[in-house]
């Protein structure tokens, strides 16, 4: 469970983005490009992804998954394809077509196919070729994962870095691995520790997935999962895809994910919302079902806004106010501030909450 009294950090699209990661835009754009498919006179398709095509047939082709003929897959990558531009994300798309089995399976190995591609051109990604190869965190100058690091370890030894992560949540409704890959890269650079040391202490931090991810990091399971920005096989591809949730799936209130989610933002004394878009969806996702406290929440709340208009943030702070339970006069949303910035503005009182005894 989630430890008590911690920092929550809620992260969306434009939290990775500083790292290269699509926006939601940019993600809905590769998707449309990975499944621009081709078919010729005999029914074989080309163009597009070539793993995505491979794990259409293989999907077609499997008695006990197979949700139609290859032509009906086709059809429904195509019409995914063709919305692309219309969609505010891939994930509302995949909800409006909620009954289509088809379009779901699709969108989860095209996500997965696109983040993939993504990790492995952003400044986070490590090629394994040679082992010594770490992150250049010169790359990562200038961005909230930085300022992160900066404030857990402010004042920090190594004996004292358990304690201090497990002050630590993230909730991160992005598939990809940009936190837990940079946590262990920051340790094994700045604290020197071994990669045994570095993975058990990033296992200290609790990290959710309202939507899941691409699946976990090697480091995380002993040497299967899927590492950051790893070329990967079809087979492996099916595999990670699977891993991934549409909003119908994540919003089982049941569940222990939901469950560990809500704890969380329910018990936080800071919530931040870095790079978060603020969709009904998602709110839904975090507040649903929950009673806010007749006195209001006790928790002060910092939201980025860049590119959100005065009116959009005037709702948006109502919500936070009538769904969540917040007080106005406690949650501010920053227009001109990046999710470095804010982290940055606010590092003071962040450090104090991350450094104050269990």
């Amino acid at each position: 469970m989630p430890n008590t009294d911690p920092l929550v950090v809620v992260i969306g699209a434009g939290a990775s983005k500083e790292v290269a990661l699509p926006l939601g835009s940019e993600l809905t754009a590769s998707i449309a490009k990975a499944l621009d498919f081709k078919v010729d006179d005999f029914g074989r398709l080309s163009g597009g992804d070539r793993q995505i095509r491979e794990c259409l047939y293989k999907l077609a082709q499997s008695p006990t998954k197979s949700l139609g003929s290859i032509h009906d897959y086709f059809q429904a990558a195509l019409k995914i394809r063709d919305a692309m531009p219309l969609a505010p994300s891939i994930d509302n798309f995949i909800d409006s077509h909620r009954m289509d089995k088809k379009i779901a399976a699709i969108g989860k190995l095209a996500i997965s196919a696109c983040i993939l591609n993504a990790e492995r051109e952003s400044a986070l990604y490590v090629d394994k070729s040679n082992s010594y190869n770490r992150v250049d965190f010169k790359k990562l100058s200038g961005t909230w994962y930085t300022e992160l690091f900066s404030i857990v370890s402010q004042h920090c030894s190594q004996a004292e870095l358990e304690a201090r992560l497990a002050r630590l949540t993230i909730i991160s409704f992005n598939y990809d691995r940009c936190v837990k890959q940079f946590l262990r890269q920051s340790l094994l650079t700045y604290y020197t520790v071994s990669e045994t040391d570095a993975d058990s202490l990033v296992s200290k931090v609790t990290v959710l997935y309202p939507y899941g991810s691409i699946g976990q990091l090697r480091f995380e399971t002993g040497g299967l999962g899927v590492d950051y920005g790893e070329q990967i096989s079809s087979d492996d591809l099916l595999g990670s895809a699977a891993s991934l949730k549409t909003f119908t799936e994540s919003a089982d209130s049941d569940s222990d994910d939901i469950k560990a989610i809500r704890s969380s933002v329910a018990g936080a004394k800071l919530l931040v919302f870095l790079g978060f878009a603020f969709h009904p969806l998602n709110l839904e996702l975090l507040y649903s079902g929950q009673e806010a406290p007749a006195s209001g929440r006790d928790c002060d709340v910092y939201c980025t806004a860049i590119g959100v208009s005065n009116n959009n943030c005037e709702s948006i702070r109502g919500d936070l106010t009538t769904i969540a339970g917040y007080a106005r006069d406690r949650t501010r949303l920053h227009q001109d501030l990046t999710a470095r910035g804010l982290m940055s503005e606010y590092s003071r009182r962040l450090a104090r909450l991350m450094h104050s005894p269990t």
